[in-house]
């Protein structure tokens, strides 16, 4: 925990330097900074640049990154009636699911209205645009939104905001003016996986499953990653990286063709569960024993848990989905509020494998799971 603190921190300093960058070259937006900013409370603020972000609806936010933590949730039932339209990209994945968890809990909580739909899939643009635009006219208060793409939502984005109706991210984030939320810190996920696979085998041959492409985290996580293991491990060699669709069933075929293709395979990384059941599916299928081939991966479901407890998974992050969904509801909620609080939100991701699972259930279950029954 106290390595990922320590790389969260000088995380936050280096978008310092770029926002500081960023503030020195830019030519005019809807969102201006401006100085004197006081720090507020519910969050371990990791960056006090003493600026503002005014806002299109004239909302102020911190110029700051902070670590969500439980106890970062503190926002105040309101004493009026607020509805926030929430759209998702899709239910296929048992992260979106746990994150959907997390916002209607943490609604009921508040006594807040939430509606929350999702898109069916990454690079279903026009229907998660269709969504945000039935949201606005219906006038919702506050969006969350866990953008398909970065280019195609934007605009519409950028048109809630104009219409006076905040935006919120939660995980994946788009290209628009104003970009406030709550984050799986993507490089840490690449950068963790990278040291334990060099630490446990410089000479690592490795195939990579990406994700979906023009979505930003599948990037963001790999290219972390790529540039950790050469710089930690430089006998490793990455065999191919796959971009694909978020199916289990494409997943799947996908590494049956790279099992084909490099029978030499050492370990897999996956920046997802989802990919990495389909990874498992994929060698169960082709005759191989648990730890044959290694599998590490962002995510620990409930499907993958028991997967890690047979031997198929070999390490794990936690991504807290749960408490994300609930800080993208803290933020909007306090936002309305009046309270100006920190634009960006990353959690911390503890490292799990089949000598700590009893770890987890004690510590990250309730922030990692939606209950058992439980349907968005």
């Amino acid at each position: 925990m106290g390595k990922n603190r320590n790389r969260l921190l000088t995380f936050v300093c280096l978008m310092f330097v770029f926002a500081l960058i960023a503030a020195a070259c830019g030519g005019e937006e809807a969102a201006t900074t401006t100085t004197g900013a006081t720090t507020t409370t519910g969050a371990t603020t990791t960056a006090a640049t003493g600026n503002t972000i005014v806002t299109p609806t004239g909302m102020v936010l911190l110029d700051e990154q902070a670590v969500g933590t439980p106890e970062s949730l503190v926002a105040q039932s309101p004493t009026e009636d607020i509805f926030i339209g929430t759209t998702l990209p899709h239910f296929k994945d048992p992260y979106w699911i746990a994150e959907a968890w997390g916002v209607q809990q943490r609604a009921d909580e508040l006594g807040v209205r939430v509606e929350i739909t999702n898109a069916g899939g990454y690079g279903q643009t026009t229907t998660q645009v269709r969504q945000i635009e039935d949201f606005i006219t219906q006038g919702v208060d506050i969006l969350i939104v866990g953008a398909v793409d970065k280019t195609g939502v934007a605009p519409v984005i950028d048109q809630a905001w104009n219409a006076g109706i905040p935006v919120i991210y939660t995980n994946s984030i788009a290209d628009s003016q104003v970009q406030a939320g709550t984050y799986t810190y993507d490089c840490l996920v690449g950068d963790l996986q990278a040291e334990y696979i060099a630490e446990k085998k410089p000479d690592a041959k490795i195939v990579m499953f990406t994700g979906p492409p023009g979505v930003a985290w599948p990037a963001a996580r790999s290219d972390c990653f790529k540039t950790k293991i050469a710089e930690l491990a430089p006998d490793a060699e990455i065999l191919t990286e796959k971009f694909h669709d978020m199916d289990p069933a494409v997943i799947l075929e996908t590494m049956e063709e790279v099992l084909q293709a490099f029978p030499e395979i050492d370990y897999v990384y996956n920046n997802t569960d989802l990919q990495a059941k389909g990874v498992v599916n994929a060698l169960r299928a082709a005759g191989y024993q648990p730890g044959e081939i290694k599998v590490t991966t962002l995510t620990l479901g409930r499907e993958a848990f028991a997967l890690m407890e047979d031997g198929w998974i070999d390490m794990a992050l936690a991504e807290r989905p749960v408490l994300q969904g609930a800080l993208a509801v803290d933020i909007a909620v306090r936002l309305l509020a009046g309270e100006t609080v920190p634009a960006l939100w990353v959690v911390d991701h503890p490292l799990y494998n089949v000598d700590t699972l009893e770890d987890f259930i004690a510590n990250e279950e309730q922030w990692n799971w939606e209950p058992e029954d439980w349907q968005p």
